[in-house]
Parts: structure tokens; sequence; C-alpha cells
């Protein structure tokens, strides 16, 4: 199997870090799933988009929303 390697940049280091899908794949749920938890369900998307966005952006993260697909 092959596994990518993304390069990203970081705003608190202002150099790049690899990442592979599944590293970013479990940060980006595990987030998810910590801002559900803490805000609960019931609430617009736009909600849960906003706080998985800041907290994406807390753990140093690039962060672009809902980047268009060529």
């Amino acid at each position: 199997m092959q596994c990518n390697i993304i390069m990203l940049g970081r705003r608190d280091h202002g150099d790049t870090q690899r990442f592979t899908e599944k590293d970013l794949a479990t940060i980006v749920i595990d987030k998810a799933i910590e801002v559900h938890h803490t805000l609960g369900a019931g609430l617009l998307e736009s909600a849960y988009q906003e706080c998985l966005y800041y907290e994406l952006q807390q753990t140093g993260l690039l962060v672009e929303r809902e980047k268009q697909c060529p």
C-alpha cells in the first residue's frame, strides 16, 4: 500500500512538517469528536464548522474553509 506524505506549513513554526494522510485524518477526526462532545447535538452545521476551524488552527495547522476543488 502506498502512503502519501503531505507537507503542511505550521503557523507556530514557520516551516513545514510532514504528515501522512492517516496523521491528518486522526487529527481532524479527534478534533471533530471533541467539538461535538463539547457542544452537544442539535446545532446548525455552521456552529460545528466554526468551532472545528478554530480547534484545528489551535493545533498549529494552516486551515482553509470549504476550499473549491478543481
